[in-house]
């Protein structure tokens, strides 16, 4: 994972994540699991909880997550669907709550049949505890 620690001129923290993965999945199972993200605690150890809040025809798709990562404090983060492009295979959010930014999936073929994997994260940090650190 990459890690990109930046200060704005107000003070605020800002930070970049990259990770990448090879997997020997196919890109269109991938795409599938991501997309069903009340189903991450089940395979991604840091996402303790997901609540869908937006349901229903008009309602955009939104939910609210617990993280808990490396530090031991849990993160709470309202999550809005954005890009959702099936033929690109990517899959992007906004995210407001104790960080502020965006993050996204993309999901690209690997020869002969797997995938490779980015996940990237770009956020502000809101907590006064974490702009501590």
């Amino acid at each position: 994972m990459t890690v990109e620690p930046r200060t704005s001129r107000t003070g605020r923290h800002h930070y970049r994540f990259r990770s990448e993965w090879d997997l020997a999945v196919a890109p269109a199972t991938v795409y599938a699991c991501l997309g069903a993200p009340d189903d991450y605690p089940a395979w991604w150890p840091q996402i303790r909880q997901v609540t869908r809040t937006g349901t229903g025809p008009d309602a955009p798709e939104s939910g609210t997550a617990r993280i808990r990562s490396f530090l031991p404090y849990e993160l709470t983060v309202t999550v809005r669907a954005g890009r959702r492009d099936p033929e690109a295979r990517v899959l992007e959010v906004t995210l407001t709550g104790d960080v502020e930014g965006w993050a996204r999936w993309t999901v690209l073929p690997r020869h002969p049949t797997g995938t490779h994997l980015r996940y990237e994260q770009a956020v502000e940090v809101h907590r006064p505890l974490l702009r501590l650190l």
